[in-house]
Order: structure tokens, then C-alpha cells, then sequence
């Protein structure tokens, strides 16, 4: 996907930002008096993570980490925006969405206070999340099968893969698998979690489903 080459500043990518929240956001931007003009959607790159997206964004930008948001902001530089990742993925203690987007949102709305001339401003994300505890439910087979190749991510390279689970995988028909593959990754398709020892988290991301791989364009004026 080569779309994010498009994305150009004024900019704000709010880092795992899915379509919950953006459909969330765009109802407290109006309620908070800004006028959105448009409200789509577009992809991620694949793998559905950050690494990802930056390697095919490549650009320079300015980084608001752990909600700290500088006294002014200057919008021809693109802005990204660590939650909420950071606090679902990543921090010390994981969060739940609801609280995690209440907590973005006010970051998000802490920046647009702070830019420092009128804009138009697009607001998207680098990728989106499937929630573990709402998987799909699987066969123990399978299960069994996915965590060997995956252990708790969502996706994995193909040269860090035995050749012969390549091809054990290439065999399953398309309708029954559960994975794709392309030139250099093996995904996991749909909502498809298993359990891991001590994983933790309450989401996860870098495979192949709507929830991670469509995201929120949004388009407001500052």
C-alpha cells in the first residue's frame, strides 16, 4: 500500500488510532466547535504496524510522546501523536480502550489548541487493532499451529520460517486458512488470537483484518 506517500502536512497521525476511535473522534471534534469537512478511510501498510508505515511514510516529523505536548506547534511539519498505543500496547500498565481514547482524545485536542496558524488538518493512523479478548474462535489444532509460527504477534517473516511450513501452509486451501502470504511475510487473517503465556495485552496488530489495516482520514479546520 502506497497511499501514505500521499499524506502530506498539515498533518496528525495518532499512532493506532482504529475506526472506533475515529468515529469517536469526529463526534467530540463537532462537539467541540471544529468544523470537519470530510470523514473517510484508508489503509495501513502491511505489516499493519508502526515500523511499517514510518519505513513508506519517510518523512520528519514532530513527535508528541507520553502526552506531553510542546507550548506551540507548528502544522507544516507532520505531528504524530504516541497514543493510543502507547497506552495500550506499550506502557507499563496497559489500559482499556475506552479510557485509552478518552486520554487520546484529549492529547489530540491539547495539539489543535496549540497549532499556532489557521489549517486545514488531516488526522489518520499508522494502523489499527483487533481486541484479544474478542477473537475468533479457533480449533486447538490450529491454535496449537499458529503459535508455534506466530508466538503472540500477528505476523512474521517468511525467511525466519522453516521452508518446509511454507509449503505446509501453501497447501491449505485459500477458504481455510488461516493466514496469508505474500512475497516476504506471513499475516494471520481476521480476529484470529490464541493464548500465549504471560502475554498481557488487550490487543494486538500487524496481521490482516479490517479492524488493523483500514483506518480514519479525517479532515478538520483549525
Amino acid at each position: 500500500f502506497k497511499a501514505s506517500r500521499r499524506l502530506q502536512p498539515p498533518l496528525m497521525i495518532v499512532d493506532g488510532m482504529s475506526i472506533r476511535e475515529g468515529n469517536l473522534l469526529v463526534r467530540d471534534l463537532k462537539s467541540r466547535g471544529y468544523r470537519v469537512l470530510s470523514h473517510s478511510y484508508g489503509f495501513s501498510a502491511l505489516p499493519s504496524d508502526t515500523p511499517s508505515f514510518r519505513r513508506i511514510f519517510s518523512s520528519r516529523y514532530v513527535e508528541i510522546r507520553s502526552g506531553e505536548v510542546p507550548p506551540s506547534i507548528d502544522p507544516s511539519t507532520p505531528i504524530w501523536v504516541s497514543y493510543p498505543d502507547e497506552i495500550l500496547h506499550h506502557a507499563a500498565r496497559i489500559i482499556r480502550p475506552p479510557e485509552a481514547y478518552e486520554r487520546t482524545r484529549d492529547v489530540v485536542f491539547r495539539v489543535l489548541d496549540r497549532i499556532i496558524e489557521s489549517c486545514t488538518l488531516t488526522i489518520t493512523s499508522d494502523h489499527g487493532y483487533i481486541m484479544v479478548g474478542a477473537r475468533w474462535p479457533i480449533p486447538a489444532e490450529a491454535e496449537r499451529l499458529l503459535k508455534a509460527i506466530f508466538g503472540g504477534s500477528r505476523f512474521v517473516r517468511l525467511e525466519e520460517m522453516e521452508d518446509f511450513m511454507i509449503d505446509k501452509l501453501r497447501r491449505i486451501p485459500v477458504e481455510k486458512s488461516y493466514v496469508f502470504m505474500d512475497d516476504e511475510y506471513c499475516y494471520v487473517k481476521g480476529r484470529y488470537f490464541w493464548r500465549v503465556s504471560g502475554y498481557r495485552r488487550t490487543i494486538s496488530h500487524g496481521g490482516l483484518s479490517l479492524m488493523e489495516c483500514i483506518v480514519p482520514v479525517i479532515v478538520v479546520e483549525i
